[in-house]
């Protein structure tokens, strides 16, 4: 893989804009003839379960299952963002809470969604508390890694 005007580009031609000058990529993400290329889009709410969403998709990139891109970018429309979205072969939505607001910005851009996650439906109640424990997110990222 090389890193060609911030755009990832492997042998199979899938192109990642990873957003970094200069910078050289770590994260595995593979192409087609090793594995797909796996977004992994949080919802990243204000209550516990956005939280948690967003900190398992952190630990799904950490885990090598995909690669954590942004989602308020796709729902924001930002060209780039919009591209990265396009070019996963796969992609994984983590939605906090049933207001499903992560799933409902690639609806609203009509970008198939192959895995979408609720982390209230993996058994976490919908708080405020701003204060995750780790061993709940240790929890429920064994849930998640049982999707993949």
């Amino acid at each position: 893989m090389t890193l060609k005007a911030g755009l990832l580009e492997n042998n199979c031609n899938t192109n990642i804009n990873t957003n970094l000058k200069g910078a050289k990529m770590t994260e595995s993400i593979k192409c087609d003839c090793e594995s797909e290329v796996v977004g992994i889009f949080p919802c990243s709410g204000s209550a516990n379960v956005g939280i948690i969403s967003n900190q398992l998709a952190l630990e799904l990139t950490k885990a090598g299952k995909g690669r954590m891109l942004c989602t308020a970018g796709v729902g924001a429309k930002i060209p780039v963002q919009l591209k990265n979205a396009e070019g996963c072969d796969r992609i994984v939505v983590i939605d906090g809470c049933p207001m499903n607001c992560a799933s409902s910005i690639f609806e609203n851009v009509q970008i198939a969604i192959d895995t979408h996650i609720i982390v209230t439906e993996l058994g976490v109640k919908k708080t405020r508390d701003m204060d995750i424990e780790d061993s709940v997110v240790a929890e429920n990222m064994e849930k998640c890694l049982d999707l993949f």
